[in-house]
């Protein structure tokens, strides 16, 4: 059996299709006995704040985590979107749904966009693109799912939120200039 699954505390479990080795190291997400998700690592911990427990290393499910995971793990990078595939953007508002997202897909062609939300979106959830983009690592993490996927940073209407997103690694930007748009009702003529 793996060295994670024997060095998990009581009260653990891990998914699965998480678990990844690289070397010596062994990494997964696991649930906690509070239903709490982390990621669990044997070996080298990742470049970012953890703690050290008997046996490995736990990182919370935050932003700085997910970049660290994709440093080692280059298929958690969102890409551009191919054109030889459809796409289809999912948009987890909530940051829970994209285990089920990758699920739904199946074995279809089809390219997901498991990032997706709109600056509106963020300020209603009190989210922001980081917080958007480490959810769907996460879910894609907890998956095993290696197959790429896009990252929309929606219905941009300032120049400061696209730059914000590119930082971060989006790769798909969705313009809204509705602001700017001159509405039926006031055109003359």
């Amino acid at each position: 059996m793996k060295k994670i699954k024997r060095a998990l505390p009581e009260g653990y479990s891990i998914y699965e299709q998480s678990l990844t080795i690289i070397g010596e190291t062994e990494l997964a997400l696991v649930q906690g006995p509070r239903k709490e998700k982390l990621i669990y690592v044997i070996g080298r911990p990742l470049a970012c704040s953890g703690q050290k427990l008997s046996g490995g290393w736990r990182h919370p499910l935050a932003p700085k985590t997910a970049v660290a995971l994709q440093k080692i793990l280059h298929w958690l990078k969102p890409v551009r979107i191919p054109v030889d595939r459809p796409s289809f953007g999912f948009g987890d508002r909530l940051g829970l749904a994209t285990p089920g997202h990758i699920a739904a897909l199946g074995k279809t062609n089809v390219f997901p966009i498991l990032a997706q939300q709109s600056v509106r979106e963020n300020a209603r959830t009190g989210r922001t693109f980081a917080d958007v983009l480490a959810s769907a690592i996460f879910g894609a993490f907890q998956e095993g799912y290696k197959g790429g996927f896009g990252a929309d940073a929606d219905h941009l209407k300032r120049v400061e939120d696209a730059l914000e997103a590119a930082d971060i690694g989006y790769t798909f930007f969705t313009c809204d200039p509705s602001d700017h748009v001159v509405g039926v009702e006031d055109m003359s003529g």
